[in-house]
């Protein structure tokens, strides 16, 4: 017959067995049948935690102090088992040695197990009962880990584990024979996580502040099992959730967080040199071991498996991650079959930048005490951390926010009283609102699905993850910031474990296809950019400076040319076929960046040292009424598509000499940005705001080869970007662009101490303006391109049109126009002006011409009286008094007469009769001469001053020459190309009005025929033309289509002068107009121009040629200059 305690007492210490030291469960046995046994000072087996959790650090040490094991015999159906820790303490390390020997102990035990007698069907179903029942706490939970001189400890008052119901209570379950579900809460208690730092004897002199204090923790797991005999688990679902986490980050600790950092970032690389654990196991055991793996993984229990080894997989199984890098093929088997679900879910997140200040002691054997200050803190509500990893096909990843703010602590680093105790401190940044949904869908949501008694599907595919966690989703429920990563890969049907393993944990030469995205979210978002946020920015880069330690990865450089791998047929047609690509975006919702009036003083100022504590309740931060500047977009979204290995595929396409159009475009990095609704304002008060530039759109393509290093052909475009704007509204009048001016120039240069804003009456002037005149101006479709070659860069501007008015509350003029003619609708095709610049990068390779090519059409302006009003306007700067100094001879007499500081009267003192006039005649003669002698120092001074500035200047032109000589080469063989039309200004006796008018020109018409009174003045300027040798504007138009520039032999030839140069302005005219009636006052007048260049080169000791002299002849001819004026016109 069976008694129930022979199954149960050698499961529970063969757990306690596996993990401790010298234990022998035969001589426990009796304690444990008598209900409790208690253990003291147990040391764990380091080799098998290392691989059971198989992480990339090594147990230093492990110890129990107490351990307590409670069973209730009598109610052992409906009674848990408690097992009850007491302290227990680990030390970590990283991994470092090569070799990593496993104590087979372990393995001998479960075969031992394994071949114990299985129980009866009643009494394996009790057992199950039991095992998944178990309750475990533990006080005094103590991690800590050590790295160089880094002590990272965790530590854990409180931590308990035990079974529930569906309703979250603590309750003895049973489980379904078919699937079962397990559900587990752990409690966490008064979590605290240190930072400190050891000496040089490896002893902490001084402790930090906790990077985290007395946090507490509850979790919720649910453990899903095809059947209760499955070894692994199906489905493990884990949310955490926490009312509130307070982090403290003092300025020491800034370098150790970013080593832990790197050490996360390396791990995650899978860069990092992690050795593969060798095991003392034999080859044939670990093939047995493999099978039975294999065979429990897919659901076929054996016979020959014992019910201890079921029930103790069935409790190690808790544990599902895998570190390794290089995965086993049991690992790979069960890891691909099994849905793993984490949520972290914080309700209130703070965490605070501290600088430390030292307090000075009284007593010289005391200890130097340290007093850490809140500097800067950062405030997040409703953070969600939710990842899903769908065995290998699928990995997604989201961090969201419901609301982030940024506020300093405070007297700020330049000694400034930033936030006065009593007073709203100041917001740095604000992003998204307060939102209580955050814990929408998890485990602590009473209307999710598995607290509703169901099963959740997870369904694989990214395009169905895309459209059921869209943008608007995300956003929804983290209306702050939102990340979201999703991996997916498709495995052939007829993939073996085998093969699998091969590839480890890096697909890249195994031609599966994979797709991956990543988007980022934010919205509503404000920073505002003032003096505290550079200067506690520069506190915290000065910290973030004193990183001392040595890289994890040593960066490789990447392989020449003629060390790339040959390229196979196979690889070229895998790759042709597939190539996985990584798409990433960007969407950012009502964004608005403020440039505050920087009010700080310098920033190199000492930082005051005293400490202002707070005695009221903190305010809640706020956005201050302080003069802004903002720059707001109603919405911004950046892509960016790239090659998910971009090493193979260039290294591969690189070698082709006829490579497919689409092939070659999956080689580049792609990116797009799109702005909607840009525009900036001017906020002198919370009443008092205007528009600076009115909404417009910008639209941007970047488009960069990957390994451009790879590519030697030199037609083959290495970069290209391009812009485009559709149209830019700039307004204002003169006082409110002055102090958005003003605002920019005071953040720029903080050293300028006589910004208007503040030292004049330009903001009282700004607000309170009457009748005011504003100027605005048009800038419509503007395009630029940039494409750079590997031998070439060229660059295009282009701008369609340019308008200018000058208007007040009656009135409209137009200032400047264009392009525009005589004839209407001539220029509706025309761009006002296109640039075209080319530039070999290496003057010895040019395979593209050298080329400037620049068209401006016809311009018209006006100096309308309304522009003078606009310009009238002038600050008044305050009398900020004058500081008196008091000279050097007046400070050596009367020092002598008084060391106190009341002021003596005016009558001759006893020393001062003995001495007669002459003597009192010397001193005044002593006096001048030596006032003197300094006026004929200072002259000499400013003689030197100016000779050097003189010399200084001359050096500065001989390498200007110097340069030219440099460049000859490339500017000798210019392709020059320019054509300028006339630009007519127009001066009026009265305001033209421009209301209902398309250009100056029309305006102008109008403006004579309503009014006979009306004068203008007229000042043509001339047209401009200039051209090289062989080139008119007509010929090269057709090749300045396409960048890079090219042309025919015959237009231009590498190494060949492109001189002469000619140039011509043509019809330079002046009158007066009135009633259509012109009077010249300066006829028209042409000049034509040609520049030609002689050189002579002289052979350099080295073999090459230098240019030894370079002479320029100019030749001009210009129609005679008629000055016409008459009596009128001079009255007029």
């Amino acid at each position: 017959m069976f008694k129930l305690e022979s199954y149960i007492t050698p499961v529970i210490l063969s757990y306690v067995e596996k993990y401790v030291k010298n234990f022998k469960p035969e001589q426990s046995q009796v304690s444990l049948w008598g209900g409790d046994a208690s253990f003291q000072n147990l040391d764990l087996r380091l080799e098998v935690l290392e691989e059971q959790l198989n992480l990339p650090f090594v147990f230093v040490s492990g110890h129990i102090h107490e351990l307590l094991i409670h069973v209730p015999w009598v109610k052992i159906a409906s009674e848990p088992i408690v097992i009850t820790i007491n302290t227990i303490e680990c030390i970590l390390k990283l991994k470092d040695d090569n070799k990593v020997e496993t104590n087979p102990t372990s393995l001998q035990r479960r075969q031992e197990i394994s071949q114990e007698e299985a129980p009866p069907g009643y009494i394996k179903s009790i057992v199950t009962k039991v095992v998944n029942n178990i309750t475990i706490n533990c006080n005094n939970l103590i991690l800590k880990y050590v790295e160089e001189d880094i002590v990272l400890s965790v530590n854990v008052r409180f931590l308990s584990m035990q079974t529930v119901d569906n309703k979250w209570e603590p309750a003895f379950t049973d489980v379904n024979a078919y699937e079962v579900m397990l559900r587990k809460v752990i409690t966490i208690q008064d979590l605290t996580l240190c930072l400190d730092k050891m000496d040089a004897s490896g002893k902490i002199e001084i402790y930090q502040d906790p990077v985290l204090y007395r946090c507490s923790v509850i979790i919720r797991l649910i453990i899903n099992y095809h059947s209760n005999t499955a070894r692994k688990a199906s489905i493990t679902r884990l949310d955490l959730h926490c009312q509130k986490m307070e982090f403290s980050i003092t300025e020491q600790q800034v370098p150790m967080l970013l080593r832990l950092a790197a050490l996360i970032m390396a791990l995650q690389t899978k860069q990092f040199p992690i050795i593969k654990e060798k095991s003392l196991i034999s080859a044939e055991e670990r093939e047995d071991s493999i099978q039975d793996d294999t065979d429990h993984v897919i659901g076929t229990a054996t016979d020959s498996t014992g019910w201890g080894g079921w029930a103790w997989n069935m409790m190690s199984s808790l544990l599902p991650i895998e570190w390794d890098n290089d995965w086993s093929t049991e690992q790979q088997m069960a890891y691909s079959g099994h849905t793993i679900h984490l949520g972290i879910y914080v309700q209130d997140a703070t965490l605070t930048f501290k600088t430390v200040e030292n307090v000075k002691e009284q007593l010289f054997y005391k200890s130097r005490k340290l007093r850490y200050k809140s500097f800067l803190t950062l405030r997040l509500n409703g953070v969600v951390v939710d990842t899903l990893l769908q065995g290998i096909a699928m990995t997604s990843f989201q961090i969201g926010m419901g609301y982030i703010r940024v506020y300093p602590r405070g007297s700020c680093s330049c000694g400034h009283l930033e936030v006065v105790d009593g007073a709203q401190p100041p917001l740095y940044l604000v992003a998204g609102k307060i939102n209580t949904r955050y814990l929408k869908d998890s485990l602590f949501d009473d209307e999710s699905v598995e607290n509703k008694g169901k099963k959740r599907e997870y369904k694989h595919g990214i395009y169905y993850y895309l459209c059921t966690a869209s943008e608007e989703k995300l956003i929804e429920r983290c209306p702050a910031f939102s990340m979201d990563y999703v991996h997916c890969v498709e495995l052939p049907d007829d993939i073996t474990p085998e093969k699998l393993a091969e590839f480890g944990s890096n697909f890249e030469y195994s031609n599966f296809r994979e797709q991956r995205v990543m988007r980022y979210i934010i919205g509503d978002l404000t920073i505002r950019l003032c003096s505290g946020v550079f200067h506690r920015i520069e506190t915290i880069k000065q910290a973030a400076a004193n990183y001392d330690y040595n890289p994890y990865l040593v960066t490789k450089p990447d392989p020449l040319v003629d060390e790339l791998p040959p390229v196979t047929l196979e690889e070229y047609e895998a790759l042709r076929e597939n190539v996985s690509m990584v798409e990433t975006k960007l969407v950012v919702v009502k964004a608005s960046l403020q440039l505050q009036l920087a009010d700080h003083s310098i920033t190199g100022l000492p930082r005051q040292r005293k400490i202002v504590e707070s005695r009221t309740t903190p305010l809640t931060p706020a956005l201050t009424d302080d003069p802004f500047m903002s720059i707001e977009c109603d919405e911004a979204i950046v892509t960016m598509l790239q090659p998910l290995y971009p090493f193979r595929l260039a290294a591969c396409a690189s070698k082709q000499t006829d490579l497919p159009t689409e092939m070659f475009n999956q080689c580049h990095k792609i990116i797009t940005l799109q702005v909607n609704g840009a525009r900036s304002q001017l906020y002198l008060t919370k009443d008092c705001h205007t528009s600076i530039i009115m909404p417009y759109s910008v639209e941007c393509n970047v488009k960069k080869l990957l390994y451009p290093q790879y590519w030697r052909n030199v037609d083959v475009i290495h970069e290209t970007y391009a812009a485009h704007i559709d149209s830019v509204t700039v307004t204002g009048t003169k006082a409110k662009l002055m102090a958005a001016v003003s605002i920019l120039t005071s953040i720029f240069d903080s050293n300028d101490t006589t910004n208007p804003l503040v030292c004049s009456s330009l903001f009282s002037d700004a607000c309170q303006e009457t009748n005011p005149v504003y100027l605005e101006l048009l800038l419509e479709n503007i395009n630029c391109k940039k494409l750079s070659s590997l031998v070439t860069i060229s660059n295009e501007l282009n701008i369609s049109s340019v308008k200018m008015f000058a208007l007040n509350e009656s009135q409209q003029a137009f200032i400047f126009s264009g392009p525009e003619s005589n004839i209407y609708g001539d220029v509706e095709n025309k761009s006002l002006i296109t640039i075209v610049i080319q530039f070999p990068q290496n003057i010895e390779r040019q395979t593209h011409p050298p080329l400037i090519s620049l068209q401006m059409a016809d311009i018209r302006a006006s100096l309308d009286p309304l522009l003078f009003k606009w310009l009238e306007y002038r600050v008044t700067y305050y009398n900020l008094g004058t500081l008196y100094t008091t000279r050097p001879e007046v400070q050596q007499f009367e020092g002598a007469s008084s060391d106190t500081g009341t002021k003596k009267k005016t009558f001759p003192s006893l020393h001062e009769s003995v001495h007669s006039s002459s003597d009192k005649e010397k001193r005044k003669s002593v006096i001048a001469t030596e006032k003197s002698k300094t006026l004929q120092n200072d002259e000499i001074q400013k003689k030197h001053d100016s000779k050097s500035e003189n010399e200084k200047q001359n050096l500065q032109n001989l390498g200007i020459l110097t340069r030219l000589a440099e460049l000859y080469p490339w500017w000798c063989g210019l392709v020059l190309s320019g054509c300028v039309g006339h630009i007519v200004i127009y001066i009026p006796s009265i305001t033209m009005s421009g209301i209902g008018a398309y250009g100056i020109e029309e305006a102008k018409d109008r403006a004579l025929k309503n009014d006979n009174k009306l004068q203008i003045l007229i000042i043509k300027l001339p047209s401009l033309l200039i051209h090289s040798s062989n080139i008119s504007f007509e010929l090269l138009s057709p090749y300045l289509q396409e960048l890079p520039v090219k042309l025919p032999r015959s237009v231009w030839t590498n190494k060949l002068q492109s001189f002469p140069w000619t140039l011509s302005l043509v019809d330079f005219h002046c009158y007066m107009l009135q009633e259509h009636t012109q009077k010249n006052f300066i006829k028209k007048v042409s000049v034509n121009a040609t520049v030609a260049l002689t050189t002579k080169v002289v052979t350099s000791p080295s073999g090459g040629n230098t240019l030894a002299a370079l002479g320029v002849c100019v030749h001009i001819d210009n129609s005679p200059i008629i000055v016409s004026i008459s009596e009128e016109q001079v009255l007029q």
